[in-house]
């Protein structure tokens, strides 16, 4: 398994911090701003004191000679490493080194402690007797720094101090430094030094177990403070990497969770370039945690992200090759991982009210909304632009159903730019079309469509809007199919129940404002149109002719108008039955409607009396008469009533709109010139002459 970088070459940023502790204790403010100025690596305050910050060898170095100067410490090295040491006293670091149990543990385990503080050297223990040890320290450049060897001896020197016995002698007998093959130090201490008796010996231990136990429980109190404080995951997950750093060193840090199971991953890391963890590194993190994993020879360190109540994914510690971690640290890493687990479910949680506050208090808009508008369409409109805001999309669409086309069509449109506004409104998606509509009128259930889907109808709608990933939810109840929402989604983490619950929130209060609008709709509908023939009535026909009269008086094309009656109407009634009327009636309705433009308005006046308007003709008197002709011998094809053909005609009267004529001036001619053709002989029509 790739972990990405390996931070080869690195020396931590607790002996860096303690350089400045150093430097502050020996010169003051000033001093350290005298060695930051002159060390050379452009570092602020903030930066140095910064333990989780690692640093080249070179720019460590670097910081060492500069410090050594402004103090005047020319042992600078073993001094920083004496003092790392006994800083830790009641601290993780401290505890970590007792739970080896003696020195010579500690030193046998030198490799493990030492890559704490840096992965630039090789460190072993080459003897080890009785309060004596040999231990051997290569640089992994086959070089090394005086001031470097001096910092390895500070720290040994330690060694026995941590067991609360005096400290230990180092000599340094061979140096890279002075062109030898490695760094070799003799340690040796006094076993016996220390309290003088057993019992001061336990009251030392004691006294530090109680100062570790005190700094664990303020550190993890500290935490808890933090993760509490954070406002979002990003920021748990931030406050989660920064603590373990501080407790479980390591050259990088990744933590890599799933807040929701089909969710995409959230990722925090510390000491990754900008190309961050390795793909490899994160689906690791991300497995199954039944599944085991690689741990690189002991250099990576991964513990389990978890509650009693859900596996949310892993956090890991990683060391280069070669460098491991002490037993204790999984227990650390383990509490820390608990700690992010626990922070990441109270988070998940607030998150999820809030979420569930909002969706409430969108579909409580909505629904006030909803309430004022009174179209199919409007209530499309409402409902795509509500989907912005309920699920954080860029844009989405409502497809209303046409039963009679046996079909779907766009109707509302929010987020979309006019191009695709403009191409959508063309696409009526049919059975035909694609395999999905058929299992969307059968199921009713969401539906998620990939941009690689198999379906060629399906790419290239989603290929015109520009996206990869969409749901589509379906609209109606349970037995009534009316639309689907279209919405898209940025990638897997929204293909969950969260989603669905707030998208059906929608289209339940789409369905009944749906039904309520296409009740008005009807309503409507009915009281401006014939419920025989279903053509505009004498209402709506008004309606239309002072919007077709206000059109001409702009354009200076006037309209024309058609008054038309059927001849012995009232005879076929009386003889064949008000049924065979009625036949009679639809019949000519459907063919007055065939003989005209779609644009042209075909209207019952009432019995058996129609009307048309005429508007955008080329010749207004000549193309009336022309027109009124052709409805006459529309009307003159015979009609099977009753079994029994029957012969039918029609008067017409046309005339065209002057500049001084309303509504019912215009009928009323139109009228006098049906009576003029009624008066020459029936079946024929009259135009108005020219004038």
């Amino acid at each position: 398994m790739d972990v990405g970088p390996t931070g080869e070459g690195m020396v931590a940023g607790s002996v860096v911090a303690m350089t400045a502790t150093l430097v502050e204790r020996r010169g003051g403010a000033a001093a350290v701003e005298r060695w930051l100025a002159e060390s050379g690596g452009g570092l602020t305050l903030v930066e140095v004191a910064d333990i989780s910050r690692w640093s080249t060898i070179d720019q460590a170095m670097a910081m060492f000679e500069s410090a050594a100067r402004v103090i005047e410490e020319p042992d600078l090295g073993r001094a920083v490493g004496a003092e790392m040491l006994r800083q830790y006293r009641g601290t993780e670091v401290h505890a970590l080194l007792r739970s080896l149990e003696s020195p010579e543990n500690l030193i046998a385990n030198v490799s493990q402690t030492a890559s704490k503080f840096a992965t630039t050297h090789s460190v072993r223990a080459a003897e080890l007797s009785d309060g004596r040890a040999v231990v051997v320290s290569t640089g992994n450049d086959d070089r090394s720094h005086p001031m470097w060897c001096g910092f390895i001896a500070g720290l040994l020197s330690q060694s026995s101090r941590l067991f609360a016995m005096d400290e230990a002698s180092v000599t340094e007998t061979t140096c890279q430094c002075r062109g030898d093959d490695e760094c070799t130090f003799e340690v040796s201490w006094d076993p016996s030094s220390g309290p003088s008796t057993e019992a001061e010996r336990r009251i030392a231990e004691l006294e530090d177990q109680v100062a570790t136990i005190t700094a664990r429980f303020e550190a993890l109190q500290a935490t808890a403070t933090e993760l509490v404080a954070a406002d979002d995951v990003a920021q748990v997950m931030h406050e989660i990497i920064k603590r373990a750093g501080y407790a479980v060193r390591a050259t990088q840090y990744v933590l890599a969770v799933r807040l929701t199971p089909h969710g995409a991953p959230s990722i925090e890391h510390r000491g990754y370039g900008r190309d961050g963890p390795s793909p490899d590194l994160i689906d690791a993190l991300l497995a199954d945690h039944a599944e085991p994993h690689d741990d690189r020879e002991g250099s990576l360190l991964m513990v389990d992200v978890a509650t009693r109540r859900r596996w949310f994914g892993r956090m890991a510690a990683i060391f280069p090759r070669g460098s491991t971690f002490l037993p204790e640290e999984r227990r650390l890493l383990n509490a820390y991982a608990a700690n992010a687990a626990n922070a990441l479910e109270a988070t998940v949680a607030r998150d999820e009210a809030k979420r569930r506050h909002q969706t409430a208090r969108a579909l409580l808009e909505l629904s006030s909304a909803l309430a004022e508008v009174g179209t199919p369409d409007e209530v499309a409109q409402r409902l795509a632009e509500a989907v912005l805001d309920l699920v954080d999309s860029t844009h989405a669409g409502v497809l209303l159903w046409d039963e009679a086309a046996g079909g779907l069509s766009y109707r509302g449109y929010a987020g979309y730019t006019p191009d695709a506004v403009e191409a959508l409104s063309r696409v009526t998606v049919t059975r035909s079309d694609t395999p999905l509509l058929p299992v969307m009128l059968r199921d009713r259930k969401p539906i998620f469509i990939r941009s690689e889907t198999a379906d060629p109808y399906l790419q290239t709608l989603l290929a015109t809007t520009g996206v990869d990933l969409v749901v589509v939810v379906p609209i109606g109840t349970h037995d009534r199919f009316m639309g689907v929402v279209v919405t898209p989604l940025e990638d897997d983490r929204d293909e969950d129940d969260d989603l669905l619950e707030r998208l059906g929130g929608l289209t339940s209060q789409g369905a009944t404002a749906l039904e309520n609008a296409r009740l008005v709709e009807t309503l409507h509908h009915q009281g401006l149109h014939d419920p025989l023939s279903a053509l505009p009535n004498r209402r709506l026909f008004r309606t239309r002719m002072n919007d077709a009269l206000a059109r001409g008086r702009r354009s200076g094309n006037p309209p024309a108008v058609i008054f038309i009656d059927l001849d012995d109407f009232k005879v076929l009634n009386d003889s064949f039955g008000h049924e065979a009327g009625d036949k009679v009636i639809t019949e000519v309705a459907e063919r007055l409607r065939s003989a005209v433009r779609a644009a042209d308005t075909v209207a019952r006046l009432g019995g058996d009396e129609f009307a048309v308007i005429l508007e955008n003709l080329n010749d207004p008197p000549v193309d009336a008469a022309m027109v009124a002709q052709k409805l006459v011998r529309q009307v003159r094809e015979p009609i099977t009533v009753s079994g029994v053909e029957v012969g039918i005609s029609a008067s017409a009267g046309a005339v065209v709109a002057r500049a001084t004529d309303d509504h019912d001036s215009l009928l009323r001619r139109a009228d006098a010139h049906m009576y003029k053709a009624k008066s020459g002989g029936r079946d024929r029509a009259v135009a108005e002459a020219a004038g």
